[in-house]
C-alpha cells in the first residue's frame, strides 16, 4: 500500500469511531482502475475532443412500389440536360387493301371504269398517309382531292380540278350531279350510284369555300361477301368493315347521321371525260343527258 494512502486511512479512523486495523507490510498492491464514465456528464463534451460535425446523409432511393403506395406521381423519362429530343416517326398505317376480285360489279364494268378502279386499289396498297396539300404519292401521302386528281390524271383526263369544291363545280357544269338529301342509307336517291362515280361531302372540316364542299372520294361498288358499299380515297379517320382506318385506303361508304361528324353527304356524279360503253363521255348511265344520247332506251 502506498504510504500516503495508509496515513490518510489511519487519520480517518478516529473520526469514524473505529479502531485502526492492524496493517502488515505487503508488497505493492494491484489497484483496479476506476471507471470514469459514471462521473462524466453526458451533455458536457470533453475539452480535448474535437468539435462534432453534423453531416446530412442522403436517404436511399425509394423503390417504385413505395412511391406508388403513397399515391405520388413522379415524372417519367425526364431527359438529361443537353439531351437531344427523340425523333418522331410516323407509325405504320393499318390499312385494309382489297383486290378487284373482291368487288361484286367489277367484271361487268366498262374497261375505262375497271382501269380507274385498279388505279385506285394500287394506291391503297402502298400504305400512304393522309397528307394535306399533297397530290403526289411520292410525298408519302395525299389528301382527298389530291387522290382524285392524281387518279384522273393517270386516266389521261386533262384539266382536272384540284380542290373538292372545284370538282363539285366541274361535275355541275355537265348537269349530271345527283343530289342526296336523305340520311337513310337505303334512300332511293342512291339507286343511280355506279362504280367510278365521285362522292361529295360538306362540313368535314372548317374552311371557307364557295360552294362549301370539303371532301371528295371515288365510289368502288359493293363487296362480294356482304354487299357493303365501299369507296377509295384519303381521309384522317373513317371506317372499313367497322374498323377505324386512315390514310389512302378503302373505306365504307356511309351516309353520316346528323351530329355524328364526318360532315354531310350531298351527292354523287359520274366523271366528266371518262368514256363509258354506250354513253357519251362523262354522262351518268341514267341521267337525262345519257337517255337522249342513247336512242331506243
Amino acid at each position: 500500500m502506498n504510504p500516503l494512502t495508509a496515513t490518510v486511512i489511519l487519520g480517518l479512523l478516529p473520526v469514524m469511531g473505529g479502531a485502526a486495523p492492524c496493517l502488515r507490510a505487503q508488497g505493492p498492491a494491484e489497484v483496479s482502475p476506476v471507471p470514469l464514465e459514471p462521473f462524466l456528464s453526458p451533455t458536457v463534451p470533453s475539452t480535448n475532443a474535437p468539435p462534432s460535425v453534423t453531416t446530412e446523409t442522403t436517404p436511399p432511393p425509394v423503390p417504385p412500389e413505395t412511391v406508388a403506395s403513397t399515391n405520388i406521381t413522379l415524372p417519367q423519362n425526364v431527359p438529361e440536360p443537353g439531351a437531344m429530343p427523340p425523333v418522331r416517326t410516323r407509325p405504320v398505317l393499318t390499312t385494309y387493301p382489297i383486290s378487284p376480285s373482291d368487288l361484286r360489279e367489277f367484271d361487268t364494268q366498262p374497261a375505262a371504269i375497271r382501269d380507274l378502279i385498279e388505279t385506285c386499289l394500287r394506291l391503297t396498297d402502298r400504305r400512304l398517309d393522309y397528307e394535306y396539300g399533297s397530290a403526289d404519292p411520292k410525298n408519302g401521302g395525299m389528301d382527298c382531292s389530291g387522290f382524285v386528281h392524281y387518279v384522273l390524271r393517270q386516266q389521261g383526263i386533262e384539266k382536272v380540278p384540284r380542290q373538292a369544291n372545284e370538282f363539285y363545280l366541274w361535275v355541275r357544269k355537265i348537269r349530271n350531279f345527283q343530289a342526296v338529301l336523305s340520311h337513310n342509307p337505303k334512300t332511293p336517291e342512291l339507286d343511280d350510284l355506279r362504280p367510278g362515280d365521285l362522292l361529295f361531302w360538306t362540313g368535314t372540316y372548317d374552311v371557307k369555300r364557295d360552294p362549301p364542299v370539303t371532301h371528295v372520294m371515288i365510289y368502288l361498288g359493293r363487296l362480294k361477301k356482304d354487299g357493303t358499299r365501299v369507296m377509295a380515297g384519303a381521309s384522317e379517320g373513317r371506317r372499313f368493315l367497322g374498323k377505324v382506318t386512315e390514310g389512302v385506303t378503302v373505306f365504307d361508304f356511309e351516309i353520316p347521321k346528323p351530329g355524328r361528324g364526318n360532315g354531310q353527304f350531298v351527292g354523287y356524279s359520274s366523271i366528266p371525260g371518262l368514256t363509258k360503253t354506250g354513253v357519251r363521255g362523262g354522262e351518268h348511265p341514267k341521267s337525262p343527258q345519257a337517255t337522249k344520247a342513247s336512242p331506243g332506251q
